[in-house]
């Protein structure tokens, strides 16, 4: 692909955006991170990602709590599981 300097990334969402110009896909993960990936490779970092998040859920010492975002929002959060001794 060819840069064409006409061409302005599309916005996807507040933390993410797609370049055609380039063939890229970027994404901001935290204030200090930001993943640039080419599209052709997007899909295969997902599944990395989704297996990531199964093998972790499968997990003795995981639990899947839920957290409360700015917005009112309610999200799953994965969290270590405190020991036994920690309850008391």
């Amino acid at each position: 692909m060819t840069k064409d300097q006409n061409v302005v990334p599309v916005l996807l969402n507040e933390s993410s955006w797609f370049d055609e110009s380039d063939g890229t896909v970027s994404f901001t993960i935290t204030e200090n991170i930001t993943l640039t990936l080419f599209v052709e490779e997007f899909l295969d970092f997902l599944e990395g990602i989704e297996d990531i998040k199964s093998l972790l859920i499968n997990q003795d010492c995981i639990v899947v709590g839920t957290a409360t975002d700015k917005d009112g929002n309610q999200k799953d959060q994965l969290l270590i599981k405190p020991k036994e001794d920690e309850y008391h």
